[in-house]
């Protein structure tokens, strides 16, 4: 089974192939090159329902960070909002603590749902990502 490197690697390679070629035809910017990444990261997020994976570090300081920053936030402009979306961030963290392995984050649906942003700034993006997030599916059935 690969580990994280091996993800990562993979994703690194397929993902700045891709750019480039797609730079190399017009349809991409360098300055696009700041969403590298978000696309690294989702070769790697498919493993955030496994305890010990890098995701699941990243996800747990970066959703942390967040919480702690909207709290901060609530308790300088006193606007409910923020509650709401600590509320939101919890839930999410607390729904990824009891997923299955291979469960939910291995899915079409799921990469669909974490690339599909990225369509709206370009159509190119959003296929690099949803490549680079292919590339673990396909990793761990063929290893």
């Amino acid at each position: 089974m690969p580990n994280y490197k091996t993800h990562l690697l993979v994703s690194l390679i397929l993902s700045l192939s891709l750019f480039f070629v797609f730079y190399y035809y017009k349809k991409l910017t360098l300055s696009q090159l700041i969403f590298l990444p978000y696309i690294l990261f989702l070769g790697i997020i498919p493993d955030i329902d496994t305890k010990k994976s890098l995701a699941r570090k990243m996800m747990n300081i970066g959703f942390l960070s967040s919480i702690l920053i909207l709290f901060g936030m609530f308790y300088i402009l006193l606007e409910i909002k923020y509650l709401i979306i600590i509320t939101i961030f919890s839930i999410i963290i607390l729904f990824i603590y009891k997923l299955p392995h291979r469960g939910m984050t291995h899915n079409l649906l799921f990469g669909l749902l974490m690339t599909f942003f990225l369509f709206f700034i370009s159509p190119y993006l959003f296929i690099i990502s949803y490549i680079s997030f292919l590339s673990h599916l396909a990793f761990d059935k063929i290893i």
